[in-house]
């Protein structure tokens, strides 16, 4: 009782997290799970979803993409949501492979229906990487061009403890500094190229764990941020299904159609 209390006052002093409270995310703060999520999502919107998300959304990481990586082969967004960004790049890059993940099992068939069958999708949780052990769906290659993470790193919960004693700094360092670099090396073994994150709507504690694990800002306002990936060049030439023995969080996954890579969307999608 006095840890929601606490966490009631302190989202006063907060317009970002006062706006998540009122749609009843807050309880995600305190335990994230998969079917907390879909229940949060199957009582929204359908369109625009939780957060009343238009089409355009992250607009910004499409122009930052095409300016900076035009010519990548393959790409995961590692929350996909209602799975507009991913559609939009699936469109403007159709040479490239799409693959789109989430929490919530509800949001990865929302994505799948958006991209018409042409992006790979599965539920899994971005914060297992906190384990070294932890796979990819089968579906996924070993590693990516590119790897996206956007507004998915408030509900971060460092050695499963809930986000909300890290967002108010109520977690020693020494306690999850581990897990979090743990988390950080395994995000960058992911990429070959970069890992490209929001700003998360500067939120401090999001802020200060990517200045702290060496992102950059690169875009005016610094709206986007990078880590360099580390992965081997030659671990993004896969196709990914063969070389997965495992999937993490649900054996569910959602296949291309065909064999081509990319689509064109039909006029007023």
């Amino acid at each position: 009782m006095g840890l929601l209390l606490f966490w009631c006052w302190t989202a006063l002093l907060e317009p970002a997290l006062l706006k998540r409270m009122q749609r009843g995310v807050w309880f995600v703060y305190l335990k994230p799970s998969a079917h907390l999520w879909d229940t949060l999502h199957a009582a929204a919107d359908p369109q625009g979803g939780l957060w009343g998300y238009k089409a355009n959304v992250h607009g910004e990481i499409d122009t930052f993409i095409s300016a900076r990586h035009p010519h990548y082969r393959s790409l995961w967004d590692t929350a996909c949501n209602l799975g507009y960004l991913l559609t939009r790049l699936a469109h403007s890059h159709p040479n490239a492979t799409h693959y789109g993940s989430d929490i919530s099992p509800l949001m990865v068939n929302v994505t799948q229906k958006r991209c018409d069958g042409h992006c790979v999708t599965a539920p899994s949780d971005l914060f297992s990487l906190q384990q070294h052990d932890t796979r990819l769906p089968r579906a996924f290659p070993r590693a990516f061009d590119l790897v996206i993470v956007s507004d998915v790193l408030y509900y971060a919960k460092w050695r499963g403890l809930p986000p909300v004693l890290w967002q108010y700094g109520l977690l020693p360092s020494w306690l999850i500094s581990a897990s979090q670099h743990s988390f950080w090396d395994r995000l960058r073994s992911l990429a070959c190229s970069e890992v490209i994150l929001s700003n998360h709507e500067n939120n401090p504690a999001v802020l200060g764990l990517m200045t702290a694990m060496g992102a950059t800002p690169v875009m005016p306002k610094k709206t986007i941020w990078t880590a360099k990936g580390t992965a081997p060049r030659e671990a993004c030439n896969g196709s990914g299904e063969e070389e997965r023995d495992a999937v993490v969080g649900s054996s569910s996954v959602s296949h291309m159609k065909g064999k081509p890579r990319g689509f064109a969307l039909a006029p007023g999608r």
